[in-house]
């Protein structure tokens, strides 16, 4: 029949290759880290790094090696910086509670200048409205900076347990030969993109301040008091 000789062949999804599926299969769901536990495992890893350095026996690959040392410390600092902002901002009950509340106050204001009828009263509501929509902006530009700075942890992070990893297999190898002068030479590459990383890092926090506009002396108590945690805002996107 016509039906059997142009039957299409049939599709199928591709499958996972067998590494793809053992990583997954190895890999478990994990919460994120706290800020503590950034600034723990950079500390774990600053001392691991130390002590494989200076025991490694005399010669070439010590010698190029001495150098990550004097950039552990920075590192660590790095991290530890980074963790202080997010302990900041999720520990700042006035910040969460904003977060949860501030849509909430711009659909009510937004309700109430459909219905009023006023002029002068529509003035009044759409300047606090202006204000609630500003610092919804400002909030909006802190949570970024924040999912940011902890993606800039877990990259940090990674890239010294690279050097870890690397130096271990130097150590193991106990030689000063062609081959370990390429794991050397992966290190240096490693430290050279960590310490980019963290250079690019200083200079995006540098530049993410925005500076809130001042509160106009006719605003309302209510509405200055708004616009001061406006500020607040501006301040912790930036420190």
């Amino acid at each position: 029949p016509a039906a059997e000789r142009s039957s299409p062949p049939i599709r199928t999804a591709p499958q996972p290759t067998r590494r793809s599926a053992t990583r997954a299969a190895r890999v478990q769901e994990r919460p994120p880290r706290s800020p503590a536990e950034y600034r723990q495992r950079a500390v774990s890893y600053r001392r691991k790094i130390q002590s494989l350095i200076k025991n490694r026996r005399p010669g070439p690959i010590a010698e190029r090696m001495s150098g990550v040392l004097q950039k552990l410390t920075s590192w660590e600092e790095r991290v530890g910086q980074l963790a202080d902002r997010l302990t900041l901002y999720e520990g700042d009950e006035l910040i969460q509670r904003d977060v949860r509340e501030v849509p909430g106050h711009i659909a009510r204001l937004e309700r109430q200048l459909s219905l009023e009828a006023e002029p002068e009263m529509q003035k009044q509501i759409r300047r606090t409205l202006s204000a609630y929509e500003e610092q919804e902006r400002q909030l909006e530009l802190l949570a970024r900076v924040m999912k940011r700075t902890r993606l800039n942890l877990d990259d940090t992070l990674a890239a010294m347990g690279t050097v870890y990893s690397q130096l271990q297999v130097l150590n193991a190898m106990d030689l000063d030969g062609a081959t370990a002068a390429r794991i050397a030479d992966d290190v240096d590459r490693e430290v050279e993109r960590l310490n980019d990383l963290l250079a690019a890092m200083s200079d995006v926090y540098g530049s993410s301040a925005e500076p809130a506009p001042q509160p106009a002396a006719d605003i309302p108590d209510e509405d200055a008091g708004m616009a001061g945690r406006k500020s607040r805002l501006g301040g912790s996107a930036g420190k």
